[in-house]
């Protein structure tokens, strides 16, 4: 388990903690992504992931084979309901895929985002491009039980 990984699964157990004493009424908005707000690396991490959801093919065109961002099926930054939205997906995996016949971590998840929906390919899931998209989520999930599926899940 790398370093950055574990960092992750820190940083998710301990907003999931927090979960439990926050209620499912309000979702983090973009003016609380302000460094003020959420300083140091952690902060970091979260604002990289909020531009990488928004700006994916400039931030990491590598892995991107068309021109869809994240944002362009996530919309509003992963927070519309019904829009396949992120409050609370860090919560719900390692999950089954019936696509994949497998178990999957939310790492894997992203990437077949990149390989089906951009037409692209795996991005490595220790690049902090990747850590950071999931502390984005994590953010976002903050306020969502473990185990619980955040608002609106899916697509309608």
């Amino acid at each position: 388990m790398t370093l950055r990984f574990a960092t992750l699964l820190l940083l998710a157990g301990a907003l999931a903690s927090h979960a439990h004493a926050q209620s499912l009424s309000t979702t983090p908005t973009d003016h609380s992504l302000d460094e003020s707000a959420i300083p140091g690396p952690q902060g970091d991490a979260i604002r990289l992931g909020h531009r990488l959801a928004t700006n994916t093919r400039a931030l990491a065109g590598e892995y991107v084979g068309n021109g869809l961002a994240c944002t362009s099926c996530h919309i509003d930054g992963g927070t519309r309901p019904y829009a396949s939205p992120w409050q609370g997906i860090v919560g719900v995996f390692p999950e089954y895929s019936a696509r994949s016949a497998r178990v999957e971590t939310l790492g894997d998840r992203i990437n077949g985002c990149f390989e089906r929906s951009m037409n692209g390919k795996p991005m490595p899931l220790d690049d902090a491009r990747m850590i950071a998209l999931q502390s984005y989520m994590a953010w976002l999930s903050y306020k969502v039980p473990t185990g619980v599926d955040g608002p609106g899940r899916g697509f309608a």
